[in-house]
């Protein structure tokens, strides 16, 4: 992500200021979240919101490139179909803004 930061502490520490452990436990339970495990590791994450907003879609950087971003949105495709959302909407990160455009 260092397009989005540019490695700049005080842009960092911005975005990272509501992650804490008790926001993020909320997201989880007022969303529809899914992780992709590899070998037992969780290297993927997304959540979606019940209004079709992607909130967060993170895969490890030492796995980039290998399809689980892809396999992960894909599933979130498949189940805003299933419960009839008829949208998916986002605000990308200029790091992920090609990943998006792909698909």
């Amino acid at each position: 992500c260092s397009l989005d930061h540019k490695n700049d502490p005080k842009i960092i520490e911005d975005w990272l200021s509501n992650k804490s452990l008790e926001n993020i436990s909320l997201w989880i339970d007022n969303t529809y979240s899914f992780v992709y495990r590899k070998n037992s590791k969780l290297i993927g994450f997304i959540s979606f919101s019940k209004k079709g907003l992607i909130l967060l879609n993170y895969t490890l950087p030492e796995n980039q490139g290998e399809g689980v971003g892809s396999e992960l949105l894909t599933h979130v495709l498949n189940i805003a179909l299933e419960i009839n959302i008829k949208k998916i909407t986002l605000e990308s990160t200029l790091t992920a803004r090609d990943f998006y455009l792909h698909h």
